[in-house]
């Protein structure tokens, strides 16, 4: 055999695929706790809760900044993993699904906190900083417009910590 034969019969040492080593590698016995779960072992999801309380809390403490927070959207994560671990098709690795639903989970939370609430009577009675002698009439978004302020003796339908300046009657599609 000449030394071209030696070449084409060598085997050439197999390529490692890469798609075989995951970022977040299956967890022994998991796979079996998930099955086990959706049937409702309580048992079953102690041991998911084992798994990744951690993992969990350190993403809800990451994004909140707040411990007693992070606590509580940990419990909230878990609860609402409870209520949807039968939609967990497999598609994803369990620890990828459950970091998706945590993480919408705590910007759900985030858009909530962020509203502000406005009490009732600070609306009808506004402190000093809010009375309308504070701002001119030109200056507030929601103030009438000079041809309907002429129609009406009534006060604007806006209230006046409305975000961008929307009214309750705009965002609805009606006139004032």
């Amino acid at each position: 055999m000449n030394f071209e034969g030696q070449l084409m019969t060598r085997a050439t040492p197999p390529k490692q695929n890469p798609g075989l080593f995951k970022r977040n590698p299956p967890i022994a016995g998991e796979a079996e706790a998930i099955a086990a779960a959706k049937n409702g072992d309580a048992e079953a999801f102690s041991k998911l809760y084992t798994l990744h309380k951690r993992r969990v809390y350190t993403l809800c403490l990451r994004m909140l900044g707040n411990v007693s927070e992070a606590e509580d959207m940990t419990q909230e994560a878990f609860l609402h993993l409870f209520r949807k671990l039968g939609s967990f098709r497999g598609e994803s690795a369990f620890s990828t699904w459950l970091h998706r639903l945590t993480v919408n989970l705590v910007l759900m939370h985030l858009r909530k906190k962020g509203l502000t609430l406005v009490s009732l009577e600070e609306t009808i009675n506004p402190s000093d900083e809010d009375s309308p002698g504070a701002t001119s009439a030109a200056a507030t978004p929601c103030s009438p417009a000079p041809s309907t302020a002429s129609r009406s003796s009534a006060p604007s339908p806006c209230y006046p910590r409305l975000p961008h300046g929307l009214c309750s009657s705009r965002r609805r599609g009606l006139r004032a």
